[in-house]
């Protein structure tokens, strides 16, 4: 592991627990935890947050951020709690970090996670028409790579191939048969690691160990986007580091006619609407942005 990922685990754990401290699990909300839905251990541990004297849900699938190297569901818990609230299904689960494991373990993951949602709808009264995908920092990026990889044969190929190279055997991701999300929420994502690969090689060569040189190709969500990418919430805030990528996204998903709706929250004087903060159930403006974000998914959902 490099110095900069086991600092980042460090740090960043630290400033969650600190960011959390105080809050209480709701009431009103029913968790269902540590559900087994892979062959990795902890790795593969879901949470399953639903609001109480509920009829047929509709899903959100959360893949939390980290830089590709560190996060886990334990520090999502009352952030995605608070979208149960809201009407909503929410599943929180571990995935393979780097540099445990190199790409694409992750969306091997998520795409077993789709797996048991449709396996156990029924067991847990959740509307499998209606699944949508929420994602931050690395996690958007993952959110949006797996929604690709649904629509996108050519990703898809391009993935299995470099799987196969890379580790003698392709990639076990089989998204369910007609499967892409009805909305999906881009939350101070990165999307485009061209310019942002010198300047995180650390965690890069963490994620693609020897085939760094290749990871633009894997990562670069708008090189790949199609007609068939499903409506989009991309946000950001005034002071997230990563707010030129959201801009670059709205526009890139302007130019290919992708319907989408573009958020930047804050202003000069608010300089906690820093990055993910959507997270911080303290922030009010995190409020208002779970609230917008809940209400275009439910616009979205198909009766």
């Amino acid at each position: 592991m490099s110095k900069t990922s086991e600092k980042y685990r460090v740090e960043w754990l630290a400033a969650d627990k600190a960011r959390d401290e105080g809050l209480t699990e709701p009431a009103d909300v029913i968790a269902v935890k540590d559900i087994p839905y892979g062959e990795f251990g902890g790795w593969n541990l879901l949470d399953l947050y639903m609001p109480k004297a509920s009829q047929k849900l509709p899903v959100i699938v959360s893949i939390h951020g980290g830089a590709f190297v560190y996060g886990q569901k334990e520090t999502y818990k009352f952030y995605l709690m608070s979208l149960a609230e809201r009407g909503f299904a929410v599943v929180n689960f571990n995935y393979r970090l780097a540099p445990e494991y190199k790409f694409p373990a992750a969306l091997e993951d998520t795409d077993a996670v789709l797996h048991w949602i449709f396996d156990n709808a029924a067991k847990y009264n959740l509307d499998a028409n209606n699944v949508f995908m929420v994602g931050d920092s690395a996690g958007a990026n993952y959110a949006a790579l797996y929604t690709i990889y649904c629509i996108n044969p050519e990703y898809a190929r391009k993935v299995q191939r470099a799987s196969i190279a890379w580790f003698g055997a392709p990639a076990r991701i089989n998204p369910p048969a007609g499967f892409a999300p009805r909305a999906i929420a881009l939350n101070c994502g990165v999307y485009d690691l061209t310019e942002d690969r010198n300047h995180q090689a650390d965690t890069m060569q963490d994620l693609f160990g020897e085939h760094l040189q290749e990871c633009c190709e894997y990562l670069n969500v708008m090189d790949y986007l199609t007609k068939d990418f499903p409506p989009a919430f991309v946000m950001t805030g005034e002071y997230d580091f990563l707010k030129s990528q959201n801009l670059q996204m709205s526009e890139t998903l302007s130019k290919r006619n992708i319907p989408h709706v573009f958020k930047c929250y804050g202003n000069k004087e608010t300089r906690e609407i820093s990055h993910v903060f959507h997270v911080n159930t303290k922030l009010p403006l995190a409020h208002l942005c779970n609230d917008e974000e809940c209400k275009f998914f439910k616009g979205h959902t198909n009766a």
